[in-house]
């Protein structure tokens, strides 16, 4: 009897688990969408799609969630979101936890394309939380290591912080003692691990992820870039023939990628190849400009606030359908003209709140890729005026100083590159860049001295405004001011707070505006562009930006100019 008894517990179990089991198109499907093989994962949906009438709650959300990934492959960010939060609904409905905890990881990594690090970081830990709970140590390991890719520049760049992150999963993944956690978070921590300098250990992480990348599924891009972590290691180590070896493996594997071409720079620039170097240069910042007009050009509205307003406008049909109800059973015509007329006014009010607010998000986000448009414009103008000042050195066979001369170029480069993907940036980081620049053109003009200056009400790593705003005004300051005197020249770049603004002031000892701009063709195309992104800032902003030029008068002459600029911050 008691043998009975077992028999038919076991059979129950089986029962259960197979009733619990996922669907084999499904399961097929998880992997395709690791291996980010789109064309297989949307052939093997369309087969799926066509019987989802039988499935069960459990399959109903993970269709859900692999429609949402597979648009996000295909770059169609809204689309996705739709798709998370419909399957968010139905976790919440009676979804286990790990569902829901995969379902918040895909909206943050959806939300990251639009450089959200406030909500991507919130959605991240909503779903560690839930993965602590299980307890999911599988889940918990690929959380710390997305959020040890977002801070190591997929959003913003906190080597610090992605570093913390990579080690929490590595030492949850040791203790796991499953082989997958490990290869998963090491794969990710190697990189950071490379750039703060622990090039063996990052190297050692890396080959062993390749290794292991036999045995689980990994995309074509994260083996490129595990290639690619041993040459930035051996370039570290100024093992330069090794870093060469690893970089046209890389390129090999993937010859459509540009990171090679960033790392054929920096071994060319240090082993004094800089012809080479230039031309790598060249072609990196070409294709990265290019990479980041498609990233603007596909930016995320704000879907979030879409589907709460979608919740209540359901909220409101329910009452209506209520009311209605009730006015039928009582029979009272006349109240229930009066309810009906009444709700008209509301469902009309609410529709016209709605639209107006779906208009207000489209024309913001409409402003946004503007600004982001000639933002993008100012890089390009001020790379082809620096690689003109590089290939003057070139011609004049003067090595050491195009040597000085492109190191500081390509430093300043990274942090255009850097800021340029965000709204707002820390002050410091706007003067570290301004501090670059001007350095620069000492080294090509040899004729002026430069002083920047911040009164003690700022806080520089706080206080945040636009990139890039600043270093126009210093361009002309530099081409059309001092550029124009033999010697002795001077500029000064003053920062402080009035109000519920930064003020910015920048002077020079040129000769005047008539001296410094004799028409408007020759005026500088930076300033117009800045000029054009201060009339877009306007439409959105409460306390508008405000922008004057003057000439400084001396006793006799004219002792220069200066710009002043009032721009709103935030913190």
């Amino acid at each position: 009897m008691q043998k009975l008894k077992v028999i038919i517990f076991g059979i129950l179990a089986l029962l259960c688990r197979e009733l619990e089991a996922q669907h084999p198109v499904l399961e097929q499907l998880d992997k395709l969408l690791i291996a980010r093989d789109v064309r297989k994962a949307d052939s093997l949906l369309s087969v799926f799609e066509m019987d989802t009438v039988n499935i069960s709650k459990q399959d109903k959300i993970s269709y859900l969630n692999n429609k949402g990934r597979l648009l996000y492959l295909e770059r169609k960010f809204d689309e996705a979101l739709i798709f998370y939060y419909q399957a968010l609904d139905h976790a919440q409905k009676g979804g286990d936890l790990v569902s829901k905890s995969k379902i918040y990881m895909e909206i943050a990594e959806t939300l990251s394309e639009s450089n959200d690090l406030e909500n991507v970081t919130k959605y991240y830990r909503l779903a560690l939380e839930l993965a602590r709970q299980k307890p999911d140590t599988v889940q918990q390991v690929k959380i710390y290591g997305q959020l040890c890719k977002v801070f190591n520049g997929w959003v913003t760049l906190n080597l610090d912080s992605s570093v913390y992150y990579g080690e929490k999963g590595l030492a949850l993944a040791n203790i796991s003692g499953n082989p997958e956690n490990y290869f998963r978070i090491a794969s990710l921590l190697a990189a950071p691990l490379i750039r703060i300098g622990e090039n063996k250990r990052g190297m050692k992480m890396s080959g062993k992820a390749l290794e292991m990348s036999e045995r689980f599924p990994l995309s074509n891009l994260m083996k490129y870039f595990l290639i690619l972590n041993h040459g930035y290691a051996y370039n570290n180590l100024k093992e330069y023939d090794s870093a060469l070896v690893w970089l046209e493996r890389a390129e090999a594997f993937d010859s459509d990628r540009i990171d090679h071409h960033r790392l054929r720079y920096l071994i060319f620039k240090e082993t004094g190849n800089l012809e080479k170097a230039l031309s790598s240069l060249e072609i990196y910042a070409e294709r990265r400009y290019a990479i980041n007009q498609r990233r603007n050009n596909s930016r995320i509205s704000n879907l979030q606030a879409r589907y709460e307003a979608n919740l209540k406008e359901q909220e409101v049909d329910k009452l209506s359908q209520k009311a209605e109800l009730q006015a039928i059973q009582l029979q009272q015509r006349d109240l229930a003209i009066s309810l009906g007329i009444v709700l008209v006014i509301l469902i009309s009010l609410i529709a016209y709140l709605i639209v107006r607010n779906k208009l207000a998000h489209r024309e913001k986000a409409k402003l946004q890729s503007e600004q982001r448009f000639l933002l993008s414009q100012l890089n390009p103008h001020f790379i082809s005026n620096a690689l003109l000042a590089i290939q003057q050195y070139m011609l004049r066979n003067d090595s050491n100083e195009a040597a000085i001369y492109l190191a500081k170029f390509s430093r300043l480069m990274r942090e255009i590159l850097e800021n340029s993907r965000q709204e707002f940036i820390p002050v410091e980081r706007e003067m570290k860049m301004l501090k670059n620049y001007l350095d620069i053109h000492q080294i090509r003009l040899k004729n002026f001295s430069y002083t920047l200056q911040l009164s003690d009400s700022i806080e520089e790593e706080m206080d945040r405004i636009p990139p890039m705003f600043i270093q126009p005004f210093v361009e002309n300051a530099v081409e059309h001011g001092i550029g124009l005197l033999p010697g002795n020249g001077k500029i000064a770049i003053k920062l402080e707070k009035e109000g519920e603004f930064i003020s910015v002031a920048v002077e020079d000892n040129g000769k005047g505006l008539s001296r410094e701009i004799p028409n408007k063709e020759s005026g500088s195309l930076s300033t117009s562009i800045i000029q054009e992104r201060i009339a877009l800032f306007n439409r959105t902003l409460k306390n508008k930006i405000q922008f004057s030029i003057e000439e400084i008068k001396g006793s006799v002459t004219i002792a220069g100019t200066r710009v002043k600029l009032l721009i709103p911050f935030t913190t």
